[in-house]
């Protein structure tokens, strides 16, 4: 049986792959080299984004999953209104 704190670590690890494969989704999307390649680059990401939103809905629920990963999605986003 996992721990408690197991599950905070499974939890923070999972949180941390969604930022990353946002983050990487984000780049693709600003690249010069956008096209079909970078399409399915980018669907790639969001299927394992969903992947993992499955992962955290086992350990913490459905309503704390969204939660999560409402949170890792925003993470680095810019405010509305601010510019690069």
């Amino acid at each position: 049986m996992t721990t408690p704190e197991g599950n905070q670590s499974e939890v923070a690890r999972i949180r941390q792959q969604i930022e990353a494969e946002r983050e990487s989704a984000q780049r693709a999307m600003n690249s010069p080299a956008y096209g079909s390649a970078t399409h399915l680059f980018i669907t790639k990401r969001m299927e394992r984004i969903g992947g993992l939103h499955e992962a955290l809905k086992e350990i913490v629920g459905k309503d704390a999953a969204v939660q999560i990963l409402s949170e890792a999605l925003d993470k680095g986003q810019k405010p509305k209104g601010e510019t690069e």
